[in-house]
């Protein structure tokens, strides 16, 4: 019995970077994506690419990238440099910072988590540190997991988001058409958690800027009711929330929607034909889209958060990724 027991230990042990596998974020990393707003809320506060909080968040991240695995060495951290000039005329001498979790194999399909990490005037907790410390919790975990056959990781921070997306565009710009063709889907991360006396005003929604269609890529509009909005990672995320049985489908539209919508870093990708989306909490569809009234502000503190919401966020994100990297087709089902 005992040597029974000692072999189911060991056995566990053997797979239990397997075990992380599974969609529910665990309490350690509800801890850790805690901590990590708090370092970029608290720790260092206003994080607007025209002052020091900019290039004090640019190091911070480098840090918690090389904790989390990432390395110049051998590539798996990267530095994509953003220049150039703000609404207001400061210049942007700043970076994205990219990790990567390559594939087993060569030439790989590509999937990229990504968030911004500058704000406007406030220290920036909902407006983005939620999405960067969500793109730090996905780069954990997969880093404690075996490596895709076919599908590369990508863990990025765009900085001057606020300022124009000056940070992604660089990015996509600074990509070989090679490394285009392979990205399948992106899921930005901006604003991914509510307020809970906002909570029955909002929604999770899954922005896109267009459908891939039979006929091609077509730009939306959110201002038109039959715009498209379908395409790989938007589909994905339809099929998850299937998956994972999340919310149930009379929910459409109140608790959670897919719709048209810009402004954030997945239209850098957008713009470059890549299949994006962006992942955040806002008002409800006839709601005129509105946002939390505290972002671009002093007071865009950590509150009171509905954190299961956030939690279920994460849940919907990784299962959408995890089954795109395991099969392209994932989702093709879904409208």
């Amino acid at each position: 019995m005992k040597k029974t027991l000692a072999l189911l230990a060991c056995l566990l042990l053997l797979v239990s970077p397997l075990a992380l596998a599974l969609a529910e974020v665990t309490e350690a990393e509800q801890d850790d994506y805690y901590y990590w707003m708090e370092d970029l809320v608290y720790g260092i506060g206003n994080r607007n690419v025209a002052i020091e909080g900019s290039e004090l968040a640019l190091q911070y991240l480098i840090a918690e990238y090389q904790t989390l695995g990432c390395s110049y060495e051998d590539g798996t951290l990267q530095l994509c440099p953003v220049e150039g000039t703000t609404y207001w005329g400061f210049d942007i001498h700043s970076s994205d910072v990219i990790g990567i979790r390559r594939a087993a194999n060569d030439d790989p399909n590509i999937i990229i988590f990504c968030a911004h990490y500058d704000t406007i005037a406030g220290p920036g907790a909902r407006d983005n540190a939620s999405g960067v410390a969500g793109v730090l919790l996905f780069l954990q975990r997969f880093s404690r997991m075996e490596p895709y056959e076919n599908t590369e990781l990508r863990f990025i921070s765009f900085t001057a988001e606020e300022t124009g997306h000056q940070g992604s565009q660089a990015y996509v710009a600074s990509l070989p058409q090679e490394e285009r063709d392979r990205i399948i889907a992106v899921f930005n991360m901006d604003m991914i958690v509510v307020d809970d006396w906002q909570e029955d005003e909002f929604c999770l929604s899954c922005d896109t800027m267009g459908g891939r269609t039979a006929e091609g890529y077509v730009n939306g509009n959110e201002e038109e009711e039959d715009a498209p909005v379908s395409n790989c990672a938007s589909r994905a995320f339809l099929q998850a929330i299937a998956d994972l049985d999340a919310f149930d489908p009379s929910d459409e539209g109140d608790r959670y929607a897919v719709r048209c919508k810009g402004d954030s870093d997945h239209d850098s990708f957008h713009y470059a034909g890549i299949d994006a989306v962006s992942i955040s909490f806002r008002g409800k569809p006839g709601t005129d889209g509105m946002w939390c009234t505290l972002m671009h502000s002093e007071n865009d503190l950590i509150g009171d958060f509905d954190w299961d919401a956030t939690w279920t966020a994460l849940d919907i994100l990784y299962t959408a990724a995890d089954g795109l990297a395991k099969d392209p087709a994932y989702g093709s089902g879904m409208e």
